[in-house]
This record gives C-alpha cells, sequence and structure tokens, in this order.
C-alpha cells in the first residue's frame, strides 16, 4: 500500500489554510513538516479527515507560534507611537487629546502619516507585514477564528 507521507497534501498545494495559519515571519517549511507529520500519524482517508487533520496542523501550529501575536502587538504599538509623533495632534480626535487644538492643513496631516507610516516600515522591517495584514495578526482576530 503506498504512503501518503511522500505526497504534496492538497491544502498544502492550493493554500487552503485560515489567513491566520502562516503569519509574516513564520517558517512555511516549519509548518509542511508538522503538517506531514500530522497526516502521517493520523493517515486521513477521505476529505473530512484531510479537513480535520488540516486543523490540527493548523491549531497546534498557532499554540506553537502565539508569540507572533505579541510581536505583532508590539510592532502596532510602535507604529501607533510614530505616528502620533509625526501627525500634527489637532488632526487626531480633539477631543480626546485637546480641546483648544486648532486645525491642522489636511495636506500636513496626509504628509505627516505618510512619513509614519515610511519610518514605521523602515524601522519595523519585515515586522511590518503583521500590520499590513491586520485582524488576523490580532488576538481578537484569532479569537473570532476560532470561534468557528
Amino acid at each position: 500500500m503506498p504512503t501518503r507521507f511522500n505526497k504534496v497534501h492538497p491544502a498544502l498545494k492550493h493554500a487552503g489554510y485560515s489567513a491566520t495559519t502562516l503569519l509574516p515571519g513564520e517558517d512555511p517549511t516549519a509548518f509542511e513538516t508538522l503538517h506531514r507529520a500530522l497526516i502521517a500519524e493520523f493517515t486521513p482517508v477521505g476529505a473530512l479527515e484531510d479537513d480535520i487533520v488540516a486543523d490540527i496542523a493548523r491549531l497546534t501550529w498557532r499554540k506553537q507560534n502565539l508569540a507572533t501575536f505579541r510581536i505583532a502587538e508590539l510592532a502596532e504599538r510602535r507604529r501607533q507611537n510614530i505616528i502620533y509623533e509625526k501627525v500634527p495632534p489637532s488632526s487626531f480626535d480633539v477631543s480626546l487629546i485637546d480641546s483648544t487644538a486648532t486645525d491642522v492643513d489636511p495636506a500636513v496631516a496626509r504628509e505627516g502619516y505618510r512619513a509614519a507610516e515610511a519610518q514605521a516600515k523602515q524601522e519595523l522591517g519585515e515586522i511590518y507585514k503583521l500590520i499590513d495584514i491586520g485582524e488576523p495578526a490580532t488576538v481578537d482576530g484569532l479569537m473570532k477564528e476560532l470561534l468557528y
């Protein structure tokens, strides 16, 4: 009987995993190794069992790589600090900062945001991709996914 371990699983070929399976900075080869090991261990037969093993791989991976969410949180916090430094305060919600603030030229605010984003991308490097993908790289995004 041929072994399925040597075959590439259809979900791996077609990227049929959820958005939070592999986040920027995580090792796709390590995930594939984990998934193949689970396929070898459980030897799924049929689409339902393949899907169950894929879910086990995804959830095991997320559990082993929870630190990525903390990194994403810290990166977003740094990005927000950079924006706060670069963008004139009155272009934020003035009720939260200073009710006496004057209006700022929108062009100045846009330029501040552009400069802040450029600095954040430069400082954070590859980690900035975690900010770019948004909610899937947050704990809230993970919790929503786990509910389904």
